[in-house]
């Protein structure tokens, strides 16, 4: 059922970020990006600049291949 399906993809997230270890503020910008928030909005709502959330969202990619996915970093 989909409280089933929905739970087990919040629970694949999680043990995702924990892997990739994220920084508090990383995690603030990914979950943004999840609820569909884009670049612009994202520097607004947080106070910050665009080329801030570009890094931060960067920082993500990064860990992300390195302790998720090793092969999607020749992708970036």
């Amino acid at each position: 059922d989909i409280e089933t399906l929905t739970q087990h993809t919040d629970d694949i997230i999680s043990d995702y970020m924990g892997r990739m270890k994220l920084k508090p503020t990383e995690e603030e910008i990914l979950h943004c990006y999840m609820a569909g928030i884009g670049t612009t909005k994202i520097a607004d709502l947080l106070g910050i600049q665009n080329s801030t959330v570009w890094r931060r969202r960067h920082r993500i990619q990064m860990k992300y291949c390195k302790y998720i996915d090793p092969n999607m970093e020749s992708w970036l």
